[in-house]
């Protein structure tokens, strides 16, 4: 006698898993919940294994799906149908730009190639992060990601997503991600950093377990990602990126407004550039480049390159300016470059080859206009354990003397040798004789480097004890360059702009 199951006590079961599945599904609620643990025994499988499968089944047959949300559908631009001219185009890409956005100096050559290269960046080892940033808001950063988004290959806008929806995404459609809005959430989502700054490398990839026996898996990552902030962003994506500084338009720059026609043409030129990249799918790998661009510069660089190289015109020497422009531009330096360059300013203005840590925290501490202060983060001054914790990533450990009579900790100038000659190589001997505002591009804070001067004659005896300094206090004078003014020291701490960002965590 069969059971509610279909099956008897006695006889095999006559049918296969799927049609088992496919019977009960259609069986009521109740009833299937009579005989669910008897099929699963049946079945060898899990009871949940089983409900799983049979809700499955009931959405299928429905027309439905359990899934929420919309399928992922990206398809890229349909090539235009004849052969494009590259200059052309890269005109025709600069143009559009320059029309609707208040752009930077070499604003459109850097959108007009990094969209083209949305196109053919697979064939690129490295597909270089666009970081869209401004001081405020209002200045055309979302803008420029809906021109970007007319112009790529493959948009998927987002202000805000998880790590897992980005690789997944990656891992699917190989879309250009345009970030909106990164300040909102991009310093804490640590993994979606992870993520952005491995998908600048060609393989770049996440691992990640799934299914229910956790099986490790490989995702891709590597996908073009255009990000768009307020103020900086994090200093390992900015390194992975060319960097665009946005402003807000003044009374006499009215770009055009963006309307259905404006979207045409971006399509437009979408289809002309997925044309073009794929007639010139043979890029140059390894294309000339200003020997001032190295390393991570040169790989952020490198496919653009190529692009305004294989185009022709006056593109190379446009990509060229731009490039040495922008990476000459940064004039945040990290704060461990920043911390460097104070310290090797203070051991010259002290003219001795030791210090001891109170000595060396208080004389940064003392200097108003330097973070050191009032640190980023905490508003609070630093401490001798900070500064030796920070000091030691660059190779420097603190040692011990016998000094006045007692034993002290401090640091040997020897210890910072190396640091200061691979992190400070502008430091020529002797220092120059005055100080060095740093190069910026519109729209960047610019910061003095400290001026660095030959020491003095040292005449107080009060560096000669573990004591306070009182010297460079008492030389504190103003500086005016230009439209800017600046505290600086005649010993040659230096100074900078209080408002600027500074690279780097606390």
């Amino acid at each position: 006698m069969p059971d509610a199951s279909g099956f008897s006590d006695h006889a095999p079961p006559p049918e296969s898993d799927e049609a088992a599945i496919a019977r009960l599904a259609a069986l009521a609620p109740l009833e299937y919940d009579r005989v669910r643990e008897t099929q699963a025994e049946r079945m060898g499988v899990r009871v949940a294994t089983l409900d799983k499968q049979v809700s499955a089944a009931r959405h299928e047959a429905a027309g439905e799906t359990t899934l929420q949300g919309r399928a992922l559908k990206i398809e890229p631009p349909e090539p235009w149908p004849e052969p494009v001219d590259g200059v052309k185009l890269l005109d025709a890409l600069a143009a559009f730009y320059g029309r609707h956005a208040s752009l930077p100096a070499h604003g459109a050559t850097i959108l007009t190639l990094w969209s083209a290269h949305t196109f053919c960046f697979e064939a690129a080892r490295h597909t270089p992060r666009l970081a869209i940033t401004s001081a405020e808001k209002g200045s055309g950063k979302t803008t420029i990601l809906d021109l970007v988004a007319m112009t790529c290959c493959k948009p998927l806008s987002a202000s805000s997503l998880t790590s897992a929806a980005m690789f997944r995404s990656v891992e699917i459609a190989k879309p250009t991600l345009l970030i909106d809005e990164a300040d909102l959430f991009l310093n804490e989502a640590q993994d979606v950093r992870a993520i952005l700054n491995a998908g600048n490398k060609h393989g770049g990839q996440v691992i990640r377990c799934v299914g229910d026996d956790s099986e490790p898996r490989a995702f891709s990552v590597h996908a073009p990602a255009a990000v768009a902030a307020i103020g900086r962003l994090p200093d390992t994506l900015t390194d992975r990126s060319v960097r665009l500084v946005m402003q807000r338009a003044t009374a006499v720059e009215r770009p055009a407004r963006i309307t259905v026609e404006t979207e045409r043409a971006g399509a437009m030129l979408a289809r002309k550039a997925a044309r073009w990249a794929a007639d010139h799918a043979d890029l140059n790998q390894d294309p000339a480049m200003p020997a001032a661009l190295a390393n991570r510069q040169a790989d952020n660089w490198r496919i653009l390159f190529a692009i305004a190289q294989r185009a022709g015109g006056d593109w190379p020497a446009r990509v060229e300016a731009a490039a040495l422009a922008e990476t000459g531009g940064d004039a945040a330096e990290s704060l461990g470059v920043a911390l460097l360059r104070d310290l090797r300013a203070i051991y010259q203005q002290a003219a001795r080859d030791r210090l001891t840590t109170a000595e060396i925290v208080r004389e940064l501490v003392g200097m108003e206009d330097r973070p050191w202060p009032e640190m980023p983060g905490t508003g609070k001054a630093i401490t001798a354990a900070w500064f030796t914790r920070r000091v030691k990533q660059y190779g420097a450990d603190r040692t011990q003397w016998s000094e006045g009579g007692g034993r002290v900790w401090g640091f040997k100038l020897a210890s910072f040798g190396d640091a200061f000659a691979r992190y400070l190589p502008d430091s020529p001997e002797p220092p120059p004789q005055t100080g060095e505002l740093v190069k910026s591009q519109r729209g960047t804070t610019n910061f003095p480097k400290p001026e660095l001067v030959s020491p003095p004659p040292f005449t107080t005896s009060k560096l000669v004890k573990p004591e306070p300094f009182t010297t460079l206090e008492s030389q504190k004078s103003q500086v005016s360059l230009g439209e800017h003014h600046f505290t600086s020291f005649s010993g040659g701490s230096g100074v900078s702009d209080r408002s600027g960002p500074w690279r780097g965590e606390v």
